[in-house]
Parts: structure tokens; C-alpha cells; sequence
């Protein structure tokens, strides 16, 4: 679980219809989080949302909050009614009987055009959510393969320099040792040159040894 896991989901949830500038996760006690997310709607109306206290998958909420801000802004969008069209009818229609206290006549009343209500009702069904299909977009499958891939690719890398990290500890290890025994060897080496010296009766400022017959004379 990363904040990049948790932008990503609520900008494919959003279907392009959301732009992200700013997302923050907070623990707010006994495993609790609030997202945060900050941005604008394709039409560029601004959003700064804060959710409540939840438990869970911070992706799937983050999916859940984008459904959200798309589908109050899709009711806040509702389609406007053609209203110059139902002006200028009736504009018409008084131009046609001319009353002079504003009132319209019975033939402007019935000539009144009529609602377009099979283009209102369309509308109406494609912007209404359908609590069924009000559910997180799942991340198209490129997406989710390339995530899979690279989490995969991370792991291997991880191990192999925890294996990397453990061979070069005993490496060194090992040369320990082989100084210290190499070190011990010296030590032996000089410890047998010493004993040698000693029983020969050597002398050991480097001159040649004295001649007896000399000696006494």
C-alpha cells in the first residue's frame, strides 16, 4: 500500500472526468485513516474532499470517493430545458393576437410547444446512478499487469541484495580468519627461529663466532 497505489486508483475511478493535484493519508487511531484529495472537475470546478474515519483498503476508498465526486457532479449538471425555444413560441404567439393587458390567448396556450419528453427522460436515465452499477472501476489490465510486474521485479531486487549483503558479511568473515591464522603462522615462525638461535648458542649481534684457541690466548 503506497499513496502513488492510492492516486492511481482514484484517477482511473474517475474516468477522466477528475484531475488530482494534491492526495494525503492520515492514521487517525486504532487503524483508522481519512484520505484526502484535491483537484477539479473536467469543467474545472474544484474539489477538496476529506473523508470520514475508515478501516480498510485505502485504494477501494479512494475508488469510492472519485465515484462519488462524478456522480454529484453529474446531478449538478443536469441537462438545462430549452427555454428560448419555449420564449420565443410564446413571443410569437402574442405577436400573433396582440392582447394589450399581457395576457395570452386561448390559441397561444395551445400552441405552446410541447416538452421534448422522450430527450428529457433520456437524459434524465443517462445521468441518473444506478446504485448496481455505481461500483469502483476496476484498473484496466495493462495498468494492473505492469503494477503486478514491477512489485514483482522490486521484490527479486530486494532479495537478491539481502543475499548480496549476507555473502559479502561472511566474505569478510573469512578473511578474518585466514589474517588471523596467517598472523599465527608469523608468530610460530619467529617463536622456532628464537628456539633454534638459542640451542646452537648463536650470537645474535651478527659477528662470527669466537675461536676458542684465540680466546685463551
Amino acid at each position: 500500500m503506497s499513496m502513488a497505489d492510492v492516486r492511481a486508483a482514484f484517477i482511473l475511478a474517475g474516468g477522466g472526468e477528475l484531475s488530482l493535484h494534491d492526495a494525503a493519508m492520515r492514521h487517525v487511531g486504532e487503524g483508522a485513516h481519512t484520505l484526502q484529495f484535491v483537484g477539479a472537475h473536467r469543467d474545472g470546478t474544484r474539489f477538496d474532499h476529506r473523508s470520514s474515519p475508515f478501516r480498510g483498503d485505502p485504494d477501494q476508498r479512494a475508488r469510492e470517493i472519485a465515484a462519488e465526486l462524478v456522480g454529484a457532479r453529474a446531478l449538478i449538471e443536469w441537462p438545462r430545458w430549452p427555454l428560448p425555444r419555449i420564449k420565443s413560441g410564446v413571443a410569437s404567439a402574442a405577436r400573433a393576437d396582440e392582447p394589450a393587458s399581457g395576457e395570452y390567448p386561448a390559441r397561444a396556450l395551445i400552441e405552446w410547444p410541447r416538452w421534448p419528453l422522450a430527450s428529457l427522460a433520456s437524459a434524465a436515465a443517462a445521468t441518473m446512478i444506478n446504485p448496481q452499477e455505481d461500483k469502483p472501476m476496476p484498473a484496466p489490465a495493462p495498468i494492473a499487469g505492469l503494477a503486478s510486474t514491477l512489485r514483482d521485479h522490486l521484490r527479486e531486487a530486494t532479495a537478491r541484495a539481502d543475499q548480496v549483503a549476507r555473502r559479502a558479511k561472511e566474505s569478510v568473515s573469512n578473511l578474518h580468519q585466514v589474517l588471523d591464522a596467517a598472523e599465527g603462522t608469523v608468530q610460530q615462525l619467529d617463536t622456532a627461529a628464537a628456539d633454534i638461535q638459542a640451542s646452537l648458542g648463536l650470537s645474535t649481534n651478527g659477528g662470527p663466532p669466537l675461536d676458542p684457541a684465540n680466546h685463551d690466548d
